[in-house]
């Protein structure tokens, strides 16, 4: 690529996706006479352009993870109501592991944006994040459900112990 006396022929970028990031490879043969600000406006509008190309994929990406977790935060109640509470916990394990991944795509987001590098706030961002709220509140209400239907069964068990001590 070459504007002005740029000539950035031999730089490439690489996408860390997972930690939102851009890696550049290579170098800019620039003549001293070109000010530096142009330098910085070209890698602005690469680098920007870069971060737009995949800001949908790193946002469909919390999308995804919140969409996870809550089916498995639904699926440990489903496990629990009939009577699978091994299975139950670790479905809800597997809940905190896309929370996770969600949260760290979140985190890494919100760094850059402190660092100055600005995201634009979309419709799908605010999606994004709905998913994401809606999962951790479906989470945590699981949790409880699930504990609820543990003590019943253990409760239950106890009962039929003792009509059958009865009988």
């Amino acid at each position: 690529m070459r504007i002005g006396e740029l000539d950035c022929s031999k730089l490439t970028y690489s996408l860390d996706r997972a930690n939102c990031k851009v890696f550049w490879h290579g170098n800019c043969n620039i003549n001293e006479w070109m000010p530096k600000y142009e330098f910085n406006w070209f890698f602005d509008i690469v680098y920007e352009r870069v971060l737009n190309m995949d800001y949908e994929e790193i946002v469909c990406q919390i999308i995804v993870n919140g969409g996870n977790a809550r089916s498995l935060a639904m699926e440990a109640v489903a496990k629990a109501k009939k009577g699978d509470f091994a299975g139950a916990r670790d479905s809800l394990s597997k809940v905190e592991d896309e929370l996770a991944n969600a949260h760290k795509i979140q985190t890494e987001l919100i760094q850059n944006e402190a660092a100055g590098v600005k995201s634009e706030v979309s419709l799908l961002m605010v999606h994004a994040q709905d998913h994401l709220m809606n999962a951790i509140t479906v989470k945590d209400m699981s949790k409880e459900i699930v504990d609820i239907y543990e003590r019943m069964y253990r409760e239950n068990r106890e009962i039929d112990k003792q009509n059958a001590k009865g009988d």
